[in-house]
């Protein structure tokens, strides 16, 4: 028989914490970890991100005989709590964690005790996934706007919490005279929820930190020239980093004329065809 913790989690559906009891708990003790505060850290006030209430989970652990225990710590203390906590298989909910969980000190705590990890869907089923994601689907309809870099700024800042991703959430927006024609945030796809059902593509490849080799999101500066399309030649486009290589040459097909950013990219290949093309870029003032 082994012994469970499932790290506290995201939201999840009532039918779905007893789907994941009803596989655990016939296989040994289950810990069940709740969150302290009503969102994922670093992901506050984002309605996408609320963490998982512990009411329902402590009702079924009253019922279980002891098989089943709940585990209440604040995500600060995420890796503390798993170094004095005794288990030999860690549960992750995919969607809980900002940042791929490979590359946060939990997941480093949890090799420390030598212990297995496994990652699980927050949700029954695709019905289900694709039911939340379309909870914030909201039309294509832009704000009051003014063609100021504090203003804009703003407006990316607001868009990019709109994101489901959890590594990185950004925006861009694209202007021609001084009016806002597209704005996009990073989006998931083919839905919002598919890295959370399926499974992050940078977790399943270990991938490193700044490595753009395995993502699952349309790059936000792309999703904002399809939404511009004809519109975008001549135009600006602001930004919260600077274009990746592959956005680059998407930027530069489409005609941009102008990038704004806030900030760097490491790799210099998009600063030299951004160059070698005559397309202008600038940090926000």
């Amino acid at each position: 028989m082994h012994s469970y913790f499932i790290l506290a989690p995201r939201e999840m559906s009532d039918a779905r914490v007893k789907d994941l009891l009803k596989k655990y708990l016939p296989r040994g003790q289950v810990i069940f970890g709740i969150a302290r505060e009503p969102f994922v850290a670093g992901f506050e006030d984002q309605p996408q991100f609320k963490t998982l209430q512990g009411d329902s989970v402590k009702k079924l652990a009253a019922k279980s005989g002891g098989r089943l225990t709940t585990l209440t710590y604040t995500q600060a203390a995420g890796a503390q709590i798993i170094a004095q906590t005794d288990f030999d298989r860690a549960i992750i909910i995919n969607g809980s964690f900002h940042r791929s969980f490979h590359l946060r000190p939990e997941h480093q705590a949890i090799l420390a005790k030598d212990a297995n990890i496994k990652y699980e869907s927050p949700f029954i089923s695709e019905t289900e996934a694709k039911a939340f994601a379309s909870k914030f689907q909201r039309n294509f309809k832009l704000p009051k706007f003014s063609a100021s870099d504090i203003h804009i700024q703003r407006i990316l800042a607001a868009e990019s919490k709109k994101a489901f991703i959890t590594d990185f959430q950004t925006a861009a927006a694209i202007v021609k005279n001084d009016e806002l024609i597209s704005l996009a945030h990073n989006a998931v796809v083919p839905y919002e929820t598919y890295a959370w059902h399926y499974g992050n593509q940078r977790e399943k490849h270990r991938t490193p930190a700044g490595d753009s080799s395995h993502y699952d999101t349309i790059h936000a500066e792309t999703a904002a020239l399809i939404k511009a399309g004809d519109k975008s030649r001549g135009a600006t486009l602001y930004m919260r980093t600077f274009p990746c290589p592959h956005c680059a040459r998407n930027i530069i097909y489409a005609g941009i004329a102008e990038i704004v950013y806030e900030l760097d990219y490491g790799d210099q290949y998009s600063y030299n065809l951004f160059n070698k093309s005559g397309t202008k870029y600038r940090r926000f003032e």
